[in-house]
């Protein structure tokens, strides 16, 4: 996983006046809202004696502990000890990580790092509409590494092989492709054809683009494109986010519903039944570029990918060594 990034852990929608318990990243959180409605994400883990917070309330504010009512702030201090009758200091120590959460795009995203006076920008695409009434979305859990996910949205020659059956129109030649990374965002564009020697306007065409750390987005036709989420539960399950648009059927209530017909199209045959039985058999588990991989020059964005993702791990962890050795210098 990467640090020092926003993932989308959660859709916006879903989180109403009661916590909701989740594992994302490796942890086990608790996603809640404060008084003013804004979304709050902590360890699931009261620091009293380990009871879920997700199974408490919000009161005064704050997440209060099912098990012996201690209230605990947006930043994870403890703010009230029933036990002490309010009279007594709060014992140190009792305080609930807490990790930077914003709420945009109809998604809850999660800082997974460290503290800074300034984050990043959250990833997103300028072309996905902010609100748009024709679209539809979804989430499922999924037993595959996330990188898998991602590989496989930049892939465009595995389509004649698996989608054959709905996407007869698809060659196995690869023509044209393009991969490129700016620094922003990986673009890969790619035709696939019956035969080499085919016009490019006879092509189909693949578009897609993604941003680190796990988001993309896909054209798959003129009137059909969707931004996708593969966010790691832990290192073998994923969170998967889709959300579908369209502008072929703009009608009111009746877009929505064309939406959504193609989404669970595409998520129960497409990928549960096509994709998901073969990428979640690869080897190994954990894709990387020390995965034994001969890569060809139609995987040329997942190369951008792999290498860049172990940059920016290589980088995050370089830099919290350096940060652990001026701490203990410091200390000394």
């Amino acid at each position: 996983m990467i640090p020092n990034e926003w993932y989308a852990v959660f859709e916006a929608n879903k989180l109403g006046r009661k916590p909701v318990g989740i594992k994302r990243l490796g942890e086990e959180l608790v996603l809640w809202r404060d008084a003013a409605g804004n979304a709050v994400g902590m360890v699931n883990r009261c620091p009293h004696r380990g009871a879920k917070l997700h199974l408490g309330t919000v009161s005064q504010g704050c997440i209060q502990c099912p098990y012996h009512g201690f209230l605990f702030d947006s930043r994870g201090a403890c703010r009230y000890v029933p036990a002490n009758g309010g009279e007594r200091a709060i014992p140190k120590g009792l305080h609930a990580k807490a990790w930077p959460v914003r709420e945009k795009h109809g998604l809850i995203w999660l800082f997974w790092g460290d503290a800074r006076e300034h984050y990043p920008e959250i990833p997103w695409f300028p072309q996905a509409p902010e609100d748009d009434a024709n679209s539809s979305q979804q989430s499922a859990l999924y037993d595959f590494h996330y990188a898998r996910a991602i590989e496989n949205a930049m892939d465009a020659h595995h389509f004649p092989c698996i989608h054959g059956a709905i996407a007869p129109n698809c060659g196995f030649a690869v023509d044209p492709m393009e991969a490129e990374w700016d620094g922003e965002e990986i673009r890969v564009t790619a035709g696939l054809k019956r035969h080499m020697d085919e016009p490019d306007e006879d092509a189909v065409m693949f578009r897609m683009k993604f941003k680190f750390p796990n988001i993309f987005y896909v054209d798959l036709t003129d009137s059909v494109w969707l931004i996708q989420v593969a966010t790691p539960v832990d290192e073998h399950t994923t969170w998967g986010f889709v959300r579908y648009y369209q502008r072929f059927v703009t009608l009111p209530k009746i877009g929505p519903l064309i939406s959504g017909a193609l989404m669970r199209f595409d998520a129960v045959l497409a990928q549960n039944v096509q994709d998901v039985p073969v990428f979640s058999t690869q080897t190994p588990h954990k894709p990387g570029l020390d995965a034994g991989y001969k890569l060809i020059k139609a995987d040329r964005g997942i190369y951008y990918y792999l290498s860049e993702r172990e940059r920016r791990i290589k980088a995050a962890k370089e830099q919290q060594q350096a940060k652990a050795a001026l701490e203990a210098e410091a200390a000394t």
